[in-house]
């Protein structure tokens, strides 16, 4: 169990990536964490890369409070479930949202 932010993406989205599912795409993602840090997630052809911070032009972003995401990561709630609860926001192009649970798959 997570029980803080950096550990989702330092440790939980390490390792649930699955880089054969995201091998033909190129997407950045933006994570505001409402109440924490903010995150980057770019996946790129198979390859991970996660750091804090803002990227200037992400394909979506999505904002979430820290115990929101917690509990998505956690398997107490679906993504789509924060979704339609308006729990989790999303901006962008919301196809790259929904590719997240293909990239990330819950353990």
């Amino acid at each position: 169990m997570y029980t803080d932010i950096e550990q989702v993406f330092t440790e939980a989205l390490p390792k649930r990536f699955r880089a054969i599912q995201s091998a033909t795409d190129k997407a950045v993602f933006q994570f505001k964490i409402i109440d924490s840090k903010n995150w980057v997630v770019t996946v790129d052809s198979g390859n991970l890369d996660i750091k804090e911070g803002v990227h200037d032009n992400p394909q979506c972003t999505l904002r979430i409070s820290a115990p929101a995401l917690l509990d998505i990561v956690n398997g107490k709630e679906s993504i789509q479930l924060a979704f339609m609860t308006g729990k989790l926001q999303i901006e962008g192009d919301l196809p790259y949202a929904i590719k997240l649970a293909h990239y990330f798959p819950a353990d």
